[in-house]
């Protein structure tokens, strides 16, 4: 099922969407969109603590994936098991399994909304197609990306006090 949910993803390509995807993937590289919104959130006096809880957020879910769990599986990736996968992204040199963007972009979803409540419209829609981009552009199976996404929703559950509040 992996393997076909991958190649349904693949055959979505076109050239347009390939910049989409690939410029999504480099903002959810490191965290990096979620950083900023951080440090954006860490200037205003009333969004601080919750700035530093998406910042902590973002280092525990990092820790976690990279840290442990990958050095754990350590899966193959979808362009090293599959030739015929075009790889349109740069090429990882850890584990496949979990995804650390599908994580730090779930992770950084919930706790963004508690710096910055009146956005959280946007950055359900961040997560998601940061994450699938992973998918789109070769580097991650499906699971890895459901994976790392329950992992980020579990370590900003963690680090909000298991207070996690969904706003549409």
């Amino acid at each position: 099922m992996d393997s076909a949910l991958l190649h349904l993803v693949v055959q979505l390509r076109a050239p347009w969407l390939d910049d989409v995807m690939v410029s999504a993937s480099a903002l959810g590289s490191a965290g990096f969109i979620w950083l900023v919104i951080g440090v954006v959130g860490a200037i205003y006096p009333g969004h601080r603590a919750a700035a530093w809880r998406l910042l902590l957020a973002m280092l525990l879910t990092t820790a976690v994936v990279d840290g442990t769990i990958k050095p754990l599986m350590n899966r193959v990736r979808p362009f090293e098991a599959d030739p015929r996968i075009q790889l349109l992204d740069a090429r990882p040199a850890s584990g496949s399994f979990p995804s650390g963007h599908a994580a730090r972009a779930f992770a950084g979803a919930v706790a963004a909304t508690a710096v910055f409540p009146a956005a959280t419209w946007a950055f359900w829609p961040a997560a998601l197609v940061i994450s699938l981009s992973r998918v789109y552009v070769g580097v991650h199976w499906p699971t890895d990306v459901i994976a790392g996404a329950v992992v980020g929703l579990a370590c900003a559950w963690f680090v909000l006090g298991r207070r996690v509040v969904l706003r549409a």
